[in-house]
């Protein structure tokens, strides 16, 4: 190399969420070098309305990129990746301009053409062909609400993107998307690699208005110079087919084989495991649990979730106790861990956006159950601890009882900052509980496949090793365990019989 000249061993993640875009930018020995976070407004136009507009989220990408740019040599950065939230869709003229604001996944519109759906396709039929569960989270019916209600507009439409190949495409690349975000769409062939014939010519969509679909690390493009020059990038930088954010989180947690899972405990909360097998009998018809094709290792993803988990802890604080002050869960952590060191005897069902995996009812509503006269605040914030715990236990066993075994679990997000969840998770669960080092693992795990797809890392067991950095180890407490076992059959038995209320 001669003198004077830049050595490009960096990489970017951009980490395309609901409440906000985070950029991070990692040398390639793993060491985070500048990060960047931009929040934007969900616009809620009538209830069950959930939109984001794509122009500002694309304007919170590039403030990210500026505010790494000022943090470190961007003429380091050799390629990047963008992960992203799933089955929101953008729809674009042919230069990439949006013509409406993305509908998001628990945007509840589109009841009357998910209903036609159903009629069209049996569930079996779907679970075989696409991996997805039937629901109208997925993005299909959601197109097939804006062409019922916006016709004039949407034949307009020249491009259908998720967030992803969006942001790519404004970025310089071609618009292709990876095979998990076109799962998610629940229109594409999960076993043939490709947009589903039967699916897009009964809905009445075109394919060639879709992205190529790619696998997660495939090279896709250059960042466009005048973005490049910009932010003082070099002209070659490399853009690399994402991911999925909860699989870009997985491979940030550093999950290669099967037994481990990612859990994240953010707004809501996901837990991935990944298998060689492809389940779909025996995991997606019968437990509703999504399978598509894992990025690392020849493997499937799978993935349970919860609508609320830590946002729970934040909905308490606000709405119920109308705490003002910053040391919330400091107060709440360090009484808990002092003075409740057996279980509450508090049950609450977590199902305050509805009920995620395996009933995927979002009629569900949330409960308290077992309030007497001593309880207090205390108590209640343990409570819903426990019950989110509870709550993925059930997932857990379902996985299991499908065929896939967890031995350990591999904790990210918000809620994993907590010293009590994640010992409560292990005495609920049974499971080994450790806390990931790095808190951008969405910006890490689009980043080691921006590595590994461009050549820069070398092997993907080379990237997980320099990259991927555990953190404090939480076992289960044998005694603990055996107390909130019998608390885990009451919740089941509560549930059941609550739930034809809302049914």
């Amino acid at each position: 190399m001669s003198r004077g000249t830049k050595m490009k061993d960096a990489l970017m993640g951009i980490d395309v969420g609901t409440s906000g875009c985070k950029t991070a930018v990692f040398s390639s020995d793993g060491q985070q070098l500048a990060v960047s976070f931009e929040p934007y407004d969900l616009i809620c136009p009538f209830p069950g309305a959930m939109e984001l507009d794509p122009e500002i989220v694309m304007k919170a990408v590039l403030k990210t990129m500026e505010g790494c740019a000022s943090a470190c040599d961007m003429k380091r950065v050799a390629a990047l990746a963008v992960s992203t939230q799933g089955e929101a869709a953008v729809l674009t003229d042919a230069n990439g301009i949006p013509l409406f604001n993305a509908l998001l996944t628990f945007d509840s519109r589109n009841e009357k053409e998910f209903e036609w759906f159903k009629g069209e396709f049996s569930a079996e039929h779907i679970a075989e062909l696409t991996g997805m569960p039937v629901h109208p989270m997925f993005t299909v019916t959601k197109l097939l609400y804006l062409r019922e209600h916006e016709k004039e507009k949407f034949n307009a439409v020249k491009r259908i993107m998720c967030f992803g190949d969006f942001v790519v495409f404004r970025l310089g690349a071609e618009p292709c998307v990876d095979y998990s975000m076109a799962a998610r769409t629940m229109m594409f062939d999960l076993k043939n690699r490709c947009w589903s014939k039967e699916i897009l010519d009964r809905c009445g969509l075109e394919e060639e208005k879709l992205s190529r679909p790619v696998p997660a690390g495939t090279v896709i493009g250059t960042v466009n110079p005048a973005i490049a020059e910009h932010l003082g990038m070099d002209l070659s930088v490399k853009i690399v087919a994402g991911s999925h954010d909860q699989i870009c989180c997985a491979v940030g947690s550093g999950i290669t084989e099967s037994g481990i899972a990612m859990d994240s405990l953010g707004t809501t909360e996901s837990t991935a495991c990944i298998d060689g097998q492809l389940l779909i009998r025996d995991i997606v018809e019968k437990r509703n649990i999504p399978v598509y094709e894992y990025p690392i290792g020849g493997n499937y993803a799978y993935m349970s979730f919860l609508t609320c988990s830590a946002s729970l802890l934040k909905w308490f604080k606000e709405k119920v106790l109308h705490y003002s002050g910053d040391d919330y869960y400091t107060e709440y952590e360090n009484y808990a861990r002092a003075h409740l060191k057996n279980p509450t005897g508090l049950y609450l069902l977590p199902y305050f956006a509805g009920a995620g995996t395996p009933d995927m009812d979002f009629k569900a509503r949330g409960l308290l159950y077992g309030l007497t006269l001593d309880t207090d605040s205390y108590r209640i914030y343990k409570a819903i601890m426990e019950s989110v715990s509870f709550e993925q236990k059930i997932n857990l066993e379902n996985m299991t009882a499908g065929g896939i075994k967890i031995s350990e679990m591999r904790c990210i997000g918000g809620g994993a900052r907590s010293d009590l969840f994640l010992q409560t998770k292990a005495d609920i669960t049974g499971l080994r509980v450790l806390r990931m080092e790095t808190k951008e693992t969405g910006c890490l795990g689009a980043a080691m496949l921006a590595g590994i797809g461009s050549g820069i890392t070398g092997s993907v067991s080379d990237t997980v090793r320099r990259f991927v950095r555990t953190g404090r180890e939480f076992l289960p407490d044998p005694e603990m365990s055996e107390k909130y076992r019998e608390g885990f059959e009451k919740y089941r038995k509560i549930y059941s019989a609550v739930r034809t209320i809302w049914s």
